[in-house]
């Protein structure tokens, strides 16, 4: 829950109703109250004034840090997540390419590279 408020939030003072956003489900309403009181009492957030002067809460500056670094690990295994789908996907064209060009040879046609020189590489 810190982790959703820390990227929705940041440092910024929130109230529980922004917290819940459009939850309506009241088992729901109160295990996110439950969470935000326990996160209260054991100083993860602390009181602040929300806009328009509303009662409100912030991290605590030491949660804030803990959040960001555990947001910023989740962007960097995202970002290699990503990188390594790209690799196989490239990996993958590559290899129905070469099969391609096998199938073409094995039916007796010459199969040149881009620049129209000699035998593709496969």
């Amino acid at each position: 829950m810190l982790d959703a408020i820390g990227q929705r939030f940041g440092v910024e003072p929130f109230t529980f109703a922004q917290c819940v956003g459009q939850t309506r489900n009241p088992i729901e309403l109160a295990r996110l109250q439950d969470h935000l009181q326990a996160a209260l009492r054991d100083g993860q957030i602390v009181p602040a004034v929300a806009a328009g002067g509303a009662r409100g809460y912030r991290l605590a500056p030491d949660t804030w840090t803990a959040v960001q670094r555990r947001l910023a690990r989740a962007a960097q295994q995202a970002a290699r997540e990503a990188a390594e789908q790209r690799e196989r996907e490239h990996a993958l064209e590559h290899a129905k390419i070469r099969d391609a060009i096998v199938l073409l040879e094995r039916h007796g046609y010459r199969v040149i590279g881009p620049d129209g020189g000699g035998q593709s590489d496969g």
